[in-house]
């Protein structure tokens, strides 16, 4: 099922008076849109600059399943925060969780909701990334169950890409030229970039060992030069989950040299004993 772009059939009803709010004479319904479209000259009706055609909303109208459908369309239009982002893609992640909370545990409003929700959600998921935020995008990636799987490509497109570019900028980066690619680096910087590794879904799981690697590795490279770096990256591969026990361990040892908790250990000792690990975690096919 291809993703749709939502407009609400409330608002159109409510403008041809038609009572949303008890049972819909179907015939008079069309009837009455019939007239509305036909004092259109090019087809198509506008109401607060949404623009709606006739075929659509008769479809909707003729579905065998339009009782439940009717009841989904309500309660989105008395929930202004999801129906702001379906119609317009203006969200805040709090509000748009707090309406869907709702709708949690019904798989027919999933069915209803995710071809019309997958677009918006790959939007509000970009803005965050243009925005170097992918703590918040994290957070938007908590919401995927409401997405159904035929939709999940469409829904996920813009943070594929994302991860597929940073995968680049980590197989190029090292201490030498870290200022030129710091720009590109900045999401990985901020706080809280692992909760995108934390909420990644079932298609892209697959890229949170690979980071957890490139990430270990960006930090022992700029130890010497940019320690600073080394331990924000640091901080945030302490809090990434369900990581590799080779990896966890790479990484609680690291993160003792890098803030000073395990003054007796040289860094020339871990360094060595990380390349070990990693090497063996490659062996073994972990980072693949």
């Amino acid at each position: 099922m291809d993703s749709k772009k939502y407009i609400s059939p409330i608002r159109l009803l409510q403008h041809i008076d038609i009572d949303v709010n008890t049972d819909i004479n179907i015939s008079r319904a069309k009837k009455m849109l019939s007239v509305e479209f036909s004092m259109n000259n090019d087809g198509f009706v506008t109401i607060e600059e949404f623009v709606y055609n006739k075929q659509d909303i008769i479809e909707e109208l003729e579905r065998e399943d339009l009782e439940q459908r009717l009841n989904y369309h309500k309660r989105i239009w008395n929930s202004p925060f999801i129906l702001s982002m379906l119609e317009t893609n203006q969200a805040n992640f709090n509000e748009v969780k707090s309406g869907l909370d709702d709708f949690q545990n019904d798989p027919n409003f999933d069915a209803f909701f995710s071809p019309y929700f997958a677009e918006p959600f790959n939007y509000a998921i970009k803005q965050c990334l243009d925005n170097n935020q992918l703590q918040d995008a994290g957070n938007w990636l908590t919401l995927e169950g409401f997405i159904m799987y035929e939709n999940r490509e469409v829904a996920f497109k813009n943070l594929r890409i994302f991860l597929d570019e940073s995968e680049r900028v980590f197989n190029n980066v090292n201490a030498e030229n870290f200022k030129v690619f710091q720009p590109q680096l900045k999401p990985w910087l901020n706080y809280g970039w692992y909760t995108l590794l934390n909420n990644l879904p079932d298609e892209l799981y697959q890229y949170k060992n690979i980071f957890v690697v490139d990430l270990i590795n960006l930090s022992v490279s700029l130890e010497k030069k940019y320690i600073q770096y080394s331990r924000i990256i640091s901080d945030g591969l302490v809090e990434v989950k369900n990581v590799e026990a080779n990896l966890r361990e790479t990484i609680i040892n690291n993160d003792k040299v890098f803030n000073g908790k395990n003054k007796k250990e040289t860094s020339y000792w871990w360094v060595l004993w990380l390349a070990f690990i990693l090497i063996r975690a490659i062996s073994n096919g972990g980072c693949n």
